[in-house]
């Protein structure tokens, strides 16, 4: 059996609440430096390098294991019920939804992406998330942001799933959606 049908990173969405400018994000220390290939006025698509090397990201849909299919998906970066950094479970339409959020912000150009899907050797799925801020020059909206993403299972992961950050931080569980 392949131990590893899926790893893959970085370009999906990165939900960059309401960044209005294409300059490059500001990494904290610990995690990949992100460039910004495009932007729009809510969101820009990043690109992630980690150690010299450019990740490609998870497709927006896929199939997992045992036909697990997945689905990323941008969050509502307004909606203040993702005040805390961590990630909700819920159900959606029979199937199942992690959103994923980096916490209240005090203003936009902050960001959150998928950059990597994994399934361990036990079965677990891994879910890797990188986060951007914006530089300090940078214009940005002037009002409170929630950056999320969500992503979507087709089936219940009987394994269950971590969520953790490029340096390996895992997200905390923060209940139903």
């Amino acid at each position: 059996m392949i131990k590893r049908l899926l790893i893959i990173a970085a370009l999906s969405l990165s939900l960059t609440a309401c960044g209005t400018s294409a300059k490059p994000a500001q990494q904290p220390a610990e995690q990949a430096t992100e460039q910004t290939v495009s932007a729009t006025n809510t969101c820009k698509a990043t690109v992630t390098v980690v150690n010299g090397d450019t990740l490609t990201p998870p497709d927006d849909k896929g199939t997992l294991m045992n036909d697990l299919e997945y689905e990323i998906s941008m969050g509502d970066c307004s909606d203040s019920h993702y005040k805390d950094r961590g990630y909700y479970y819920g159900d959606a339409d029979g199937k199942y939804q992690y959103t994923i959020c980096s916490g209240e912000r005090s203003t936009g150009g902050y960001g959150i992406n998928i950059t990597g899907l994994d399934v361990s050797d036990s079965g677990t799925v891994i879910v890797t998330v990188s986060e951007s801020s914006p530089a300090p020059d940078m214009m940005v909206t002037e009002a409170f942001t929630y950056p999320n993403c969500i992503i979507t299972f087709s089936h219940e992961l009987s394994d269950g799933i971590v969520i953790k950050s490029l340096s390996g931080t895992e997200f905390e569980y923060l209940g139903t959606d």
